[in-house]
């Protein structure tokens, strides 16, 4: 049982590894010029490795423990400056002056979506059967 349960974890892990390494774009850092895209994709990517070596321990505090190594660190710093290279704050103001009404109704789906999630739904009595007039 035990063997199945690590066997799985290791298996989870190797599939985070191998999707980081799909989604990145440079295979290892560069000071190459890259695009926005590229910057994002390295940045998830490299989000991703890290998960794969910190995140799959199920006890915290080897998880803890982990995440404190130095290559843990190294790459996390690494993730978080390629996304700070996409510059996602300037491009969300720039589509909000350039598009203001699409802005609006995307804002107004949202805040649609989430009152009718919030909404308690019905309790599924006797009061929701609307009586018949026929009778």
């Amino acid at each position: 049982m035990f063997f199945l349960t690590a066997l799985r974890w290791e298996l989870f892990r190797a599939g985070l590894d191998a999707m980081a390494r799909a989604v990145a774009y440079d295979a290892l850092p560069t000071s190459a010029r890259r695009s926005r895209s590229e910057h994002f994709r390295n940045g998830i990517g490299a989000l991703l490795l890290v998960a794969s070596q910190v995140s799959s321990h199920r006890n915290l505090l080897v998880s803890l423990w982990q995440t404190g190594r130095k290559p843990a660190r190294a790459e996390l710093r690494y993730a978080l400056s390629e996304l700070r290279g996409v510059e996602a704050w300037r491009s969300g103001k720039r589509f909000a002056s350039q598009h203001p009404w699409r802005l609006l109704l995307l804002t107004s789906v949202g805040v649609a979506l989430a009152d009718r999630i919030r909404r308690p739904r019905p309790t599924g009595g006797s009061d929701d059967v609307i009586p018949s007039a026929t009778n």
